[in-house]
């Protein structure tokens, strides 16, 4: 964590444009139950693998805790880098990659979500930009079901500011406020 943190820092100030892909598996724990803790570590090492095959750029790819993992990626091809990140989320859920447990070959079952948040657009420092692709991940478990998200401030079917986008924006007004010493009302 620490040295992907390093890496991102040092990236970010290099760099015009970098995507954070933030992705969460689910169900390691009924793996860790059904295979013992080497099958949970053997499919923790194989989507891992296969993750950073996928987005591996400048070694960029972290395991982020747990099951949690994180790449950052230079691309201002977003829609390419979101199709890339779709196709990765379906083949991890229709293939099941085989493992090794014990010597016998299984195929573990998961679902995976991915959210994507982008410096600058999304974040001006690299804590805020993990933190934005971390929300995008759970928005997307929100979603219904395991999909991938961009961050996102805005209601699509309004264009208001969606909760986030609302707490951000409330956090700035707020600081103004005690700046210049004005009553803020809500």
């Amino acid at each position: 964590r620490v040295e992907m943190l390093e890496a991102l820092e040092r990236t970010i100030r290099e760099v015009d444009n970098l995507t954070l892909i933030h992705m969460d598996l689910d169900h390691l724990l009924s793996i860790n139950e059904k295979y013992g803790h080497v099958g949970g570590d053997a499919w923790l090492k194989c989507i891992g693998g296969l993750f950073g095959e996928t987005f591996n750029t400048d070694g960029l790819v972290a395991r982020w805790g747990g099951d949690e993992f994180l790449a950052a990626v230079r691309s201002k091809d977003l829609q390419g880098l979101f199709e890339q990140a779709e196709t990765f989320r379906q083949r991890i859920e229709k293939e099941r990659p085989e493992i090794m447990v014990l010597d016998q070959p299984v195929r573990p079952g998961t679902t995976v979500a991915l959210g994507l948040a982008t410096y600058p657009l999304h974040a001006s420092e690299i804590n805020e930009l993990i933190e934005k692709a971390t929300r995008a991940t759970y928005r997307a478990k929100e979603a219904g079901g395991n999909r991938v998200c961009f961050y996102q401030e805005k209601d699509t079917l309004t264009g208001l500011l969606n909760y986030y986008g609302g707490m951000s924006a409330l956090e700035e007004e707020l600081l103004k406020a005690g700046e210049k010493r004005d009553n803020l009302s809500i």
